[in-house]
């Protein structure tokens, strides 16, 4: 609850400053690809996961939890590759082309 309170008095002060965090922004530019990717990114994932299960006969709570990180790591990570090599250009043309309003 205090940390709550402390989050609302920084916020309410430097609302601006906030937004500005650069620990933010990166995450919002890439949530696209998060969106998009991250069911592609679940089969291999999970393709590979279930190969190790059978070999290294694993537990349920470690199934989960590998499975679980595995598949945020590697989303982020496409996700991140996505935005630096493709859309990237795409935003770029984008302003390019920019049609003026009526």
């Amino acid at each position: 609850m205090i940390l709550f309170g402390i989050f609302l008095i920084y916020f309410t002060k430097k609302p601006i400053r906030f937004f500005e965090n650069k620990q933010l922004i990166h995450p919002g530019k890439i949530s696209y690809g998060i969106y998009m990717y991250h069911a592609i990114v679940m089969q291999p994932v999970g393709f590979i996961l279930l190969k190790l299960v059978a070999v290294y006969n694993l537990s349920d709570p470690v199934i989960i939890i590998s499975s679980f990180l595995s598949v945020i790591l590697m989303t982020i990570l496409v996700s991140h590759l996505s935005y630096k090599y493709f859309e990237k250009r795409f935003l770029v043309l984008k302003n390019k082309y920019r049609t003026t309003s009526r």
